[in-house]
């Protein structure tokens, strides 16, 4: 992982501003390996003499698989936060990011967001208001992407299709994986938010209320796929 940010601080009279700006590289590798056998003349050496045993070779299988998965996942970002007199308060941050998870035509996408708040509590007209140490009333509203879904979706893959006897001998048969999307892009979810935000009595009572609203958009599930003209019979799709 990789963070790099750079933060401007300013502040002049009421006026108090912070700005960030940063890239973001995040490279995520799998590896594994197995080995099994079976019919050991003795348990006495457990797992450290596989190699005692007496598998079927007769028998369709492997005794050992091994494999490797990666993805990663980049992005721009910026935010910038403003405030007038500890009252009047905007957010505003953009996201652009992009992860090899997607098709070759959508592997990125743009998130913005953008909140308002107004602390109520320093207005002139709640000064003679006794018990009120703070009330702010706020609006958000943003994009957020999702991308938690496995590697290799999206693209033409193989993997094992079975075991075939030539010659005496089990060959391991390899075949199309699965239906590759190179549309497959991003799925979004757009949120609202209202809240306000109190403390009474000197703090003893305090908390916020919220209410939201989110919706999801280009919902990536795995659907059903004719075959043929596709050679699978499911492809992930952005449909929801």
């Amino acid at each position: 992982t990789l963070e790099w940010t750079a933060n401007y601080y300013l502040t002049k009279d009421k006026h108090d501003m912070k700005v960030l700006a940063g890239y973001s590289y995040q490279d995520f590798t799998s590896t594994g390996f197995r080995a099994e056998n079976s019919n050991f003349s003795s348990d006495a050496f457990t797992y450290n003499k596989l190699s005692n045993g007496t598998w079927d070779k007769n028998t369709p299988g492997q005794m050992m698989d091994s494999w490797k998965g990666r993805n990663q996942l980049a992005a721009l970002f910026a935010r910038v936060n403003y405030s007038y007199d500890d009252t009047y308060l905007l957010s505003a941050s953009v996201r652009y990011e992009g992860s090899s998870k997607f098709g070759k035509d959508n592997k990125w996408g743009a998130f913005p967001a953008a909140s308002a708040g107004w602390r109520i509590s320093n207005m002139s007209f709640m000064k003679d208001i006794r018990n009120i140490d703070d009330l702010k009333l706020r609006f958000g509203f943003g994009i957020a992407g999702r991308q938690d879904f496995d590697r290799y979706t999206a693209l033409a893959t193989y993997s094992g299709a079975g075991q075939w006897l030539a010659d005496g001998q089990w060959i391991q048969v390899f075949g199309a994986g699965n239906n590759p999307n190179p549309n497959l892009g991003w799925e979004k979810s757009i949120n609202y938010n209202l809240g306000v935000d109190y403390s009474f009595f000197s703090g003893r009572l305090n908390g916020s209320v919220d209410f939201f609203l989110r919706q999801s958009k280009d919902m990536i599930y795995n659907y059903t796929a004719p075959v043929p003209p596709l050679i699978s019979s499911e492809i992930w799709m952005n449909v929801g």
